[in-house]
């Protein structure tokens, strides 16, 4: 079984998708995990930031459902082009936004990360 996933030039693109899954995997278990953290860390109250937070799964739920689409059509290109929108949106989380902006820079967050992973 395993020869099959090294075959037909897939040499290269196994062990990169694994590199990438577990990377995006890491990412999408620290976000999940620290967002209220962050979020009140810079001065969310806990109700708003448990509210924020929330729209990282909801994001997730639509990025996977909407990629999955698109993996059908366009393959790995529709995976790649996701952490590119994504990192410069988790770079600028919280970097004085209001709480709306907030939850749609999260919401878009959880699109791409948990819509990445589900693409992978």
């Amino acid at each position: 079984m395993l020869k099959l996933i090294f075959s037909d030039g897939l040499r290269a693109i196994t062990p990169l998708l694994w590199i990438v899954f577990i990377v995006n995997s890491m990412a999408l278990y620290f976000l999940q995990n620290w967002l209220p953290i962050l979020m009140e860390g810079v001065g969310i109250n806990p109700q708003s930031a448990g509210i924020i937070t929330t729209m990282f799964s909801v994001g997730g739920v639509l990025g996977g459902l909407i990629l999955c689409r698109f993996v059908d059509r366009h393959g790995v290109l529709a995976i790649i082009s996701l952490p590119a929108i994504g990192c410069p949106v988790v770079a600028f989380l919280g970097h004085g936004m209001s709480e709306a902006w907030l939850m749609f820079a999260v919401f878009a967050t959880g699109f791409c990360v948990v819509g990445a992973q589900y693409g992978l």
